[in-house]
């Protein structure tokens, strides 16, 4: 019985934790939306940032596929399996070209061009946060100094 009791504590506290890292998220994504206007290299700038870069930023869980071969290795393709809030995706990245391999081809919307158009499709949201998203997820970063893919 207190073994139990152990499980459903350890339970508790995880789900706490959990808990608080969502709300840090959601707090920080909230401020996100209180922004513009740009310039147009600023809009440039979060165009280029880092596919990784704002996954980590929307505390997105993401995994790279180590068995992917693209067609031609010297464009730099990778493929990226991604969940975030409940939704999941598997993108084929090639520089700022991007496509979402689960949904139909004949469907709209399923590729995009630089980071702001895939924020757009991974979150919902429209251009101005997606922007913002894009931009704090370049600042957060350059502050951790961590490489990016």
């Amino acid at each position: 019985m207190d073994t139990d009791k152990g499980e459903n504590l350890v339970g508790v506290l995880l789900l706490g934790l959990r808990v608080s890292f969502l709300l840090k998220r959601s707090s920080a994504f909230q401020e996100c939306h209180l922004a513009g206007p740009w310039t147009s290299s600023e809009i440039e700038t979060a165009r280029q940032a880092r596919v990784t870069a704002v996954l980590d930023f929307l505390g997105a869980f993401y995994k790279f596929d180590s068995s992917y071969a693209p067609h031609d290795c010297s464009k730099g393709s990778f493929r990226i399996q991604v969940s975030y809030q409940s939704r999941d995706f598997r993108f084929i990245v090639t520089g700022e070209k991007w496509i979402n391999e689960l949904l139909s081809h004949d469907q709209l919307h399923r590729g995009g061009g630089g980071s702001i158009d895939f924020v757009r499709h991974v979150t919902g949201l429209g251009f101005v946060p997606a922007v913002k998203i894009c931009l704090d997820s370049i600042v957060a970063c350059s502050n951790e100094g961590h490489k990016q893919q």
